[in-house]
């Protein structure tokens, strides 16, 4: 999960002030004495006094938390758990580190969620799929079970001996969130001991896979590291397994060519400006696939792109144009003020933001005509 970097001694500047850093403490019997002065050396050495009497078990857990918690305390991540909280946090706490301690204390769901989606690359798209709505689960342990099960179907491609997984249940809202980690090939890192002597240490990397179901709906939403659709699809046909019921890839999730015309008038307090900025057409000329792609920037005006399409469409007239990527300017109004989101479509998936924002989004492209309501 810690994929940066981590500085205890620059944590502890950001957060020692804090009352999520004393609720912490107190919750580990810690006693941390006020240091003599803001310097990083001071901080240090008050830390190390708080942490005299503890086991190096109990030093190297503290750490481990602290080290999950500034994963989450950058940005871009303080934005996502503002949106995923039921309620404001107190108005006493500040943004970043503080925040996210707080988080770690008191909504550990959301921060499970909100570190895992640190852990799987933003860049990851969510794959579609549909299979029956409202489905009841008798036992968690029986769904996780088979969940495990279609893990190591799908991933014994890849490993030509054993392998490690490992399977969790997490509770988003209304969703259902299946988390798999699978262990990948063995790889050696060159690092240092304790003492400082060079060693080579063997590591496991973990691959991590998330399916998403929403009862509501029946609509299910997947990240894995496949790129290769044929393995895409055999992770969807190890989902029936799952849920026991048919899962079938929805290849059509957003209608696309819809964007041939300007986009219609929609009805949102939230959602106060959409413009399309990138489009990617597909057709066929000469036999061979070939791919144009149209750009505008933010001092063209908003119907800037349907003028170069109209351009492109009537001096290629020949051609049979289908439009295979769309990327949107939006601009949201949240309890934190207005934010300004790149939103990529795709025609089976896209990086739409996790509920409540993403359902936001989400009814503004249905109301233009882009997708089916959730």
């Amino acid at each position: 999960m810690v994929t940066r970097r981590f500085d205890m001694v620059r944590f502890l500047m950001r957060v020692y002030q804090s009352t999520p850093f004393r609720e912490y403490c107190k919750s580990q019997h810690l006693t941390f004495p006020q240091p003599k002065s803001a310097s990083p050396s001071s901080l240090w050495q008050s830390w190390q006094k708080a942490t005299r009497g503890l086991s190096p078990e109990q030093q190297q857990q503290i750490e481990h938390e602290f080290a999950l918690v500034s994963e989450v305390a950058n940005a871009q991540a303080v934005d996502r758990l503002n949106e995923a909280l039921r309620k404001p946090p107190p108005i006493t706490i500040p943004a970043g580190a503080p925040l996210a301690l707080w988080c770690f204390l008191h909504e550990k769901e959301i921060f499970r969620f909100l570190l895992l989606r640190q852990g799987t690359s933003p860049t990851k798209r969510w794959h579609h799929a549909q299979t029956q709505s409202r489905l009841s689960f008798v036992g968690e342990s029986q769904l996780l079970k088979r969940f495990q099960a279609c893990l190591k179907k799908v991933y014994s491609h890849f490993h030509s001996g054993s392998f490690f997984t490992a399977v969790e249940l997490l509770h988003m809202g209304e969703s259902i969130g299946l988390l798999g980690q699978v262990s990948d090939r063995l790889r050696y890192l060159d690092s240092f001991d304790k003492r400082g002597k060079p060693i080579i240490q063997a590591l496991i990397p973990v691959n991590w896979t998330l399916v998403v179901y929403s009862p509501k709906t029946g609509e299910l939403q997947i990240q894995t590291p496949f790129r290769s659709q044929q393995r895409i699809n055999e992770l969807l046909t190890s989902l029936e397994m799952v849920f026991q019921a048919p899962v079938q890839r929805d290849q059509q999730v957003f209608q696309l060519d819809r964007l041939r015309e300007p986009i219609p008038h929609w009805t949102s307090k939230e959602v106060t400006a959409l413009r399309v900025r990138h489009l990617h057409l597909r057709f066929r000329a000469l036999g061979v696939g070939r791919i144009v792609k149209l750009e505008t920037g933010a001092e063209d005006h908003p119907n800037a792109i349907w003028d170069l399409l109209k351009t492109v469409i009537d001096d290629n007239k020949r051609y049979s144009f289908r439009i295979i990527f769309a990327e949107f300017q939006v601009k949201v109004l949240t309890h934190l003020g207005c934010r300004t989101l790149a939103i990529k479509l795709w025609p089976n998936r896209s990086n739409l933001p996790e509920p409540p924002l993403g359902d936001t989004i989400h009814n503004v492209l249905f109301q233009i005509g882009l997708c089916h309501a959730q």
